[in-house]
């Protein structure tokens, strides 16, 4: 979500605005952390760009070979206001992602526009 903010306004809609329009499919092949994330930023990316999709919330569950599916919800991109540039692609470089102490994730990644 922290990806979506960075382009777009959700914080003005309403939770009946944030009812979801559509889903896009999710399904990563088992990798390390940070490949899973770039994977996942990148459909999150194209959900923006491509699909002309705002994502506003996410169901994922981890399979049995590691991997990751779900879906993202999304709602229409005409819906929200932007307010930076949309997102083109991810970034590997000064990539990271990490547990920092139980529970508390953190990751740093560099979205191209």
């Amino acid at each position: 979500m922290g990806l979506v903010d960075a382009c777009v306004d959700v914080s003005e809609l309403t939770l009946g605005d944030r009812v979801p329009f559509d889903r896009v499919e999710v399904s990563l092949d088992p990798a390390e952390d940070e490949e899973m994330l770039v994977a996942l930023l990148e459909d999150v990316v194209y959900a923006i760009d491509a699909l002309d999709a705002v994502p506003v919330g996410a169901t994922l569950q981890e399979r049995a070979d590691g991997g990751v599916s779900g879906w993202l919800d999304t709602i229409p991109a005409a819906s929200v206001t932007e307010v930076g540039a949309t997102p083109k692609g991810v970034s590997r470089s000064d990539l990271s992602f990490a547990e920092e102490k139980e529970g508390l994730w953190r990751c740093r990644v560099e979205i191209d526009v």
